[in-house]
């Protein structure tokens, strides 16, 4: 005797990835919060945006009307490029040294580390292969996401938030440059 099981639903499979989209948000916002008590102003439909990541979107089986957090992140690499070149500017520096320190504070090492340095395990990103599962994102995909919770808080006006971000990648990867050449 074989014994039918019911396909889940497109709605209770839609309802898994919200449910699992403001489980993440909230964390995110618990988590900003206690660094800096300035991201207190951010809503959740900000965050929704930083979370979604393009294999969530861009699955043909989901009808969803909203953009990854890739069209954030192109936003927010322009802004640290900016930033650093700013910094480097009143530092006096330039050329090839300005070049160095970009590639450094922009690399994809240098931002998943951050991320996780602010972040640490908890989960930041709606991925397609993470929905009642624990897949962590990769290096690249958290980079991604501090490219994009930096060009979310520019695009929606915070942009003292986005400065400080930026900065704080700053602050953090000087305080690692700086221990190892004191160790």
């Amino acid at each position: 005797m074989t014994v039918k099981t019911k396909k889940p639903s497109k709605t209770s499979e839609y309802s898994k990835y919200f449910d699992q989209l403001k489980q993440i948000t909230c964390n995110i916002y618990r988590i900003l919060t206690s660094i800096h008590k300035e991201f207190e102003i951010l809503t959740p439909e900000e965050l929704y945006g930083i979370s979604i990541d393009a294999s969530i979107v861009s699955q043909s089986s989901f009808n969803i009307n909203c953009s990854s957090n890739k069209r954030m992140a192109y936003v927010g690499d322009a802004l640290l490029t900016l930033r650093i070149a700013e910094l480097e500017y009143s530092r006096g520096n330039s050329g090839k040294g300005y070049q160095i320190v970009r590639e450094h504070y922009s690399s994809k090492d240098t931002l998943s580390a951050f991320h996780d340095h602010w972040f640490g395990n908890t989960e930041t990103l709606l991925l397609i292969t993470s929905v009642g599962s624990n897949v962590n994102a990769s290096a690249e995909k958290r980079a991604e996401f501090i490219e994009a919770l930096i060009g979310m808080l520019h695009l929606f006006g915070h942009d003292k938030l986005a400065n400080f971000v930026c900065k704080s990648i700053g602050d953090y990867y000087d305080g690692l440059h700086r221990s190892v050449y004191h160790q």
